[in-house]
């Protein structure tokens, strides 16, 4: 059973000395992340193209069964809404071979704006693409939901090019009465969206947002968790972001799914302790 499951960002300034290692440095966190998690999201290729001597970093901090969902620019889905933006999608690609074999399905995420009228649009986009990557589209149009039309022209067009679905729920976060300035910012930012459990190819993609109150969201995670089960025993390959308002807690949140689908799937190995913990254990044994 192949099955990733990461968090937004592979660092946070509350990690160290609690997800990482006490000592760890900004060089160490990409590399302590992927001891527990096999996958993460990748928006900084959202807010710009990263350089090749970063790109070459981050390959050799991970294991071969890591994979990066890196987004695509902004510039070509905001900015251009996949139109004349060849040049772009060919230098974003181009940035990405050094990963190769550690990439899972390249994130399309496109804004509101991009309604169902715009569906031409990115069937062309879509088939220009070269194959040699795996790919996910998101939408955030509430015309794209709800059994319309055009959400079941916009699923047959991924079927039929093998292109996954994102699955987005924020459910828990809207849940949330809180008034801290993480959730509402959270809040305001996050698309609140019907919660569609589809998968059009292989690498259906869940990304779940929860509330700061760990307990409370995990009420809404149990939704996923059946799903995320029955996708494995088909043979797929699910990909599974866990999010909080600050994710300063999102690895916690992440073991908790990951607790609750191995009771469901009892093969499923357990996730690593956290760096912190390994590399703390084997400091003091190597005391004696």
């Amino acid at each position: 059973m192949n099955y990733y499951l990461g968090l937004a960002t592979w660092e946070h300034k509350e990690w160290p000395g609690t997800f990482f290692s006490k000592e760890a440095q900004s060089s160490d966190y990409l590399s302590q992340y992927a001891m527990v998690f096999n996958t993460v999201e990748g928006s900084t290729g959202f807010h710009g193209i990263p350089t090749v001597d970063k790109v070459n970093r981050w390959r050799e901090q991970v294991p071969e069964h890591f994979r990066f969902c890196f987004t695509f620019p902004r510039l070509i889905t905001h900015d251009l809404k996949l139109q004349r933006c060849r040049e772009a999608c060919t230098e974003f690609l181009n940035r990405m071979k050094p990963l190769h074999n550690c990439l899972g399905p390249l994130h399309i995420q496109l804004p509101e704006s991009f309604s169902p009228m715009d569906l031409p649009v990115l069937k062309k986009f879509l088939v220009e693409l070269p194959m040699a990557y795996g790919y996910a589209v998101e939408v955030s149009h509430p015309g794209f939901f709800l059994g319309s039309d055009a959400a079941d022209e916009l699923q047959g067009l991924l079927q039929h090019l093998h292109i996954d679905w994102v699955n987005v729920d924020s459910t828990g976060l809207f849940a949330s009465q809180a008034k801290d300035t993480s959730t509402l910012d959270a809040q305001q930012n996050m698309p609140q969206l019907p919660v569609e459990k589809t998968a059009t190819a292989s690498n259906p993609i869940v990304r779940f947002i929860g509330q700061m109150d760990l307990r409370a969201s995990e009420m809404f995670l149990h939704a996923w968790v059946s799903t995320v089960a029955d996708w494995l025993r088909e043979g797929k390959s699910p990909y599974v972001y866990i999010h909080t308002p600050n994710n300063a807690q999102a690895h916690r949140l992440a073991e908790r799914f990951h607790c609750l689908l191995r009771e469901q799937l009892p093969s499923l190995p357990e996730l690593e302790r956290w760096p912190g913990e390994r590399i703390q254990a084997s400091g003091q044994m190597g005391l004696f």
